[in-house]
């Protein structure tokens, strides 16, 4: 899994962390960042798709070990950024951490 932190200006930093879709490690093998997560020092937002029951259980140790917020999209299985509610979604993260 890999860790990016994006920050535009003096606006909120946010995190993403992903695998790798091909030739990534099957969902038993995750190592997720979480004491990076947790020495961030900002807020978090761990969003899902609903598609699978291991990679759910994953971001959901994700949010419960970092105190990371959590959030489910259905319907657009691993395109979570083109649920509908998606950008709503991620603009009250943001607005809420300003």
């Amino acid at each position: 899994m890999r860790l990016h932190v994006h920050q535009r200006g003096s606006g909120p930093r946010v995190v993403l962390v992903h695998g790798s879709v091909l030739g990534g490690r099957p969902p038993d093998e995750a190592e997720p960042p979480q004491a990076a997560l947790r020495a961030a020092g900002f807020p978090v937002l761990v969003v899902s798709g609903a598609h699978s029951e291991a990679n759910e259980i994953i971001c959901d140790t994700i949010a419960r070990e970092t105190g990371a917020r959590r959030a489910v999209c259905r319907g657009r299985d691993h395109l979570v950024p083109e649920a509908s509610e998606f950008k709503a979604l991620l603009q009250s993260f943001l607005t809420s951490t300003a």
